[in-house]
């Protein structure tokens, strides 16, 4: 094998090897995004539902207590007519 063959084989398996270790960096780079995206929407949508089931949980402990409040001067305006 002279040196220049010698020489273009190597350039070659190092060009190989480059590819290689692009192909590699972009399969990982694919991956951690992958994993860096679902933790990011697993965050976004817990905070979301957080923030729903609180008003949602406020707007009905509201309705109930409007509604007691409701049943219980109801309740009061019956007592008072069995009285009078």
């Amino acid at each position: 094998m002279s040196l220049r063959s010698g020489i273009r084989s190597g350039i070659r398996s190092w060009r190989k090897s480059m590819k290689t270790i692009e192909q590699v960096g972009v399969q990982v780079r694919r991956q951690v995004w992958d994993q860096v995206l679902e933790e990011v929407e697993d965050q976004v949508e817990d905070q979301v539902w957080n923030q729903v089931g609180d008003q949602v949980g406020d707007q009905v402990r509201d309705q109930v207590k409007v509604q007691v409040r409701w049943q219980v001067a109801v309740n009061a305006a019956e007592e008072m007519r069995k009285i009078s």
